[in-house]
């Protein structure tokens, strides 16, 4: 026995089309409706005088929302909103109760506008760091009021701080005009000139503050040297009397020598110009002088060795060697002092006549031998 075959039911292919496109737009709406829903956030204030539920929340002066609750917790007030979710609010957005004027009602501004980054969620809260109230008139009158009476009359100052000052200002500005004109129009170009010279004041300042960096740097090194020189001066004012008297006899003896100076001026410019000549001298026979020192040592040590303390004599002859004639040692003499040139042959003259001639005898005739 043949098993009968269920028939197949086939869809037109029409039909399958359309319930594609029924759930394609299905899900397209539910994403639009979850992605522009109302956002609620909640919000916290220090107090919420004047604002009331319905009032408006707006953002950039475009109303967009609504106020749904106003609860007070504790110190502060919570404030449930709502705004359409069309509207783009930064993350981190401030929540801010303004009062256009006095007698109208206030609203809540979002601030500042969404220019991109991270966006509000809907549950979002706003901490009271975030939010700020207007001041009311009642505060704004108790400081005015207080103002008046600080700058008022009072028991103590019948007259009033406020007038007073107005007096003392006017006396002080009487007749002055010009000059206060003057010091403005100072001012003004002293400003100006700061305002050139901006770069040179402000590398001013960075040297300044390289300088400061490197104090800082060398503390230690600054504060050992304000020891010691903390030291120093306590030092010095512990020997002030000391100190003071050698002040004043430096003092004294400064004075002394000053006047001795002044008296034999005359006098030491003539022994500063002999000692110039004898410094002169000294340097045109560098070469004999060293000569002599070079000598001089050996030439004693031998004298020394040739004594002999026993017999109380010398054990060797001196013998000068290269001794110039007599004439030669003369005139070499007075050349050391500078005698003019026929001043030796004079001299030497002299001398070979009174050597010739003995004592006492005529002088040679002229007679032809």
């Amino acid at each position: 026995m043949k098993g009968t075959r269920r028939p197949t039911v086939r869809m037109p292919a029409k039909v399958l089309l359309l319930i594609v496109v029924i759930v394609a737009v299905v899900a397209g709406t539910g994403a639009w409706v979850a992605n522009n829903a109302t956002h609620h956030i909640s919000a916290y204030f220090r107090s919420a005088t004047g604002l009331y539920v319905g009032d408006r929340v707006m953002i950039l002066g475009v109303e967009v929302g609504r106020v749904n609750e106003i609860a007070p917790e504790g110190d502060r007030v919570r404030i449930e909103f709502e705004y359409d979710g069309d509207y783009d609010v930064p993350a981190d957005a401030q929540a801010v109760i303004v009062a256009p004027v006095l007698v109208t009602g206030r609203y809540i501004q979002l601030a500042p506008a969404y220019t991109g980054g991270e966006k509000m969620q809907d549950g979002q809260t706003i901490p009271v760091e975030r939010t700020a109230v207007p001041v009311e008139f009642d505060e704004v009158k108790e400081q005015v009021v207080k103002l008046a009476q600080d700058v008022g009359r009072t028991p103590e100052n019948p007259n009033g701080s406020l007038n007073d000052f107005v007096s003392n200002t006017a006396d002080t500005l009487r007749g002055n005009g010009q000059t206060l004109h003057d010091s403005l129009v100072k001012l003004s170009d002293a400003s100006s000139t700061l305002s050139k010279g901006g770069e040179d004041l402000f590398a001013s300042v960075r040297n300044l503050q390289s300088f400061t960096s490197a104090l800082a740097a060398n503390e230690q090194q600054i504060t050992a040297f304000s020891r010691e020189l903390a030291t120093t001066s306590s030092v010095l004012n512990a020997n002030r009397t000391e100190l003071d008297a050698l002040l004043n006899s430096m003092l004294v003896t400064f004075g002394e020598v000053t006047q001795f100076l002044q008296d034999n001026r005359g006098a030491l410019t003539t022994d500063v110009g002999k000692l110039t000549d004898i410094t002169r001298q000294l340097v045109d026979r560098e070469d004999a002088l060293a000569s002599i020192l070079h000598t001089a040592p050996t030439t004693l040590s031998n004298f020394y060795n040739i004594y002999d303390p026993d017999s109380n004599s010398l054990t060797a002859a001196i013998a000068v060697s290269d001794t110039p004639d007599p004439r030669s040692l003369i005139c070499a003499l007075l050349t050391t002092v500078d005698a003019p040139a026929d001043e030796c042959i004079k001299t030497t003259g002299a001398l070979a006549t009174g050597l010739v001639q003995p004592p006492g005898a005529p002088a040679p005739s002229g007679g032809t031998r």
